[in-house]
């Protein structure tokens, strides 16, 4: 993976907590480098990511998840609000963002 720049983040923020971004929690995502206030934020939002992708995953396919899609997208959504609940304990203006949505 390259060295990812902060100069090169799309966001001064972070998503989850509100606060600025730091140089050691950068993530490219979709082409782009995406900045977290601290390396928990960025693992938060890789795992909602990874939820969402297989939710979307079960819904394109669903001869092959009929049973497990909707619990996978129920799952999904309860991993990244459950995932932003932990960020909003140490910073609890960012947590009605992201994991808002979710719930």
């Amino acid at each position: 993976m390259p060295v990812l720049d902060i100069a090169d983040c799309i966001n001064e923020t972070c998503p989850w907590s509100g606060k600025p971004v730091q140089a050691d929690s950068l993530t490219e995502f979709e082409g782009h480098v995406v900045g977290f206030c601290n390396p928990d934020c960025l693992e938060q939002f890789e795992r909602a990511i990874q939820h969402f992708r297989a939710a979307i995953a079960g819904v394109e396919n669903p001869a092959g998840a009929a049973g497990s899609g909707g619990e996978g997208g129920a799952s999904g959504a309860g991993g990244a609000s459950g995932a932003g609940g932990e960020c909003g304990a140490s910073g609890a203006g960012g947590a009605g963002g992201p994991a808002a949505s979710g719930s």
